[in-house]
This record gives C-alpha cells, sequence and structure tokens, in this order.
C-alpha cells in the first residue's frame, strides 16, 4: 500500500492500470492465480470474502500496479 501510495495511487481504477475488464479478469484468473476466469465473477467474489465484484476488481487492479510499480523499480534498481 505504501508503494502505491508514495506515487499517488491511493485509489486505483481502471485509467491508472490501463487494462479494461476483459484483460483485467484475464491476467489476474489465468497469470496471477492460474485458474481459469470464473463464469460468474460475483458469486466467485462473494464466495472469496469480497462484498462483490466491484471489490474484487479494486483488489485486482491495486495487484496489477502494485507489480508494475515494483517491478519498473526492481528494474531500475539493477540498471544503477
Amino acid at each position: 500500500a505504501r508503494l502505491l501510495n508514495s506515487v499517488g495511487l491511493e485509489s486505483t481504477g481502471p485509467e491508472e492500470a490501463a487494462l479494461g475488464d476483459e484483460e483485467l479478469w484475464r491476467w489476474f484468473f489465468t497469470e496471477r492465480l492460474g485458474r481459469p476466469v470464473p463464469s460468474n465473477l460475483d458469486r466467485y467474489a462473494r464466495g472469496a470474502g469480497f462484498s462483490g465484484v466491484d471489490e474484487l476488481r479494486r483488489v485486482a487492479l491495486r495487484e496489477h500496479c502494485f507489480l508494475r510499480l515494483e517491478g519498473g523499480l526492481m528494474a531500475r534498481e539493477r540498471e544503477a
């Protein structure tokens, strides 16, 4: 959270992640979790303890932005 906050991404949205919903869900489920995208995202979200698909989307977007930032910082550190 500190890394995202330090670059002004306290509240991450689709514009910061530069991903549409389809791309986000494909990335989150297949690349991050290693499973297919569920056919019913809201049911999946609620079963996983989220209030619904909107909360799950916020978590997935933050994860995506965090990993992009962390990867960029690590790459810059290797170059230095």
